[in-house]
């Protein structure tokens, strides 16, 4: 997938409400404040910086289905 003008290869889980990507990949002015708080699977906290919309463009067509 396309991020940004950077290709990032990652799996989506569709059954998340919360995706994450790393810092490197967005631009410190597109992060807002977030009141979410996020856990990992055994609910310890996941610190973060805090959110952002991003435009994802899928550029492998060649997807399973």
């Amino acid at each position: 997938m396309n991020v940004n003008n950077c290709d990032i290869r990652f799996q989506v889980d569709s059954g998340a409400q919360t995706s994450t990507v790393q810092r490197k990949y967005v631009r410190k002015e597109q992060v807002c404040p977030s009141s979410s708080a996020l856990s990992v699977y055994d609910a310890a906290p996941l610190k973060t910086l805090g959110e952002v919309d991003l435009f994802v463009i899928i550029t492998n067509q060649n997807l399973k289905k």
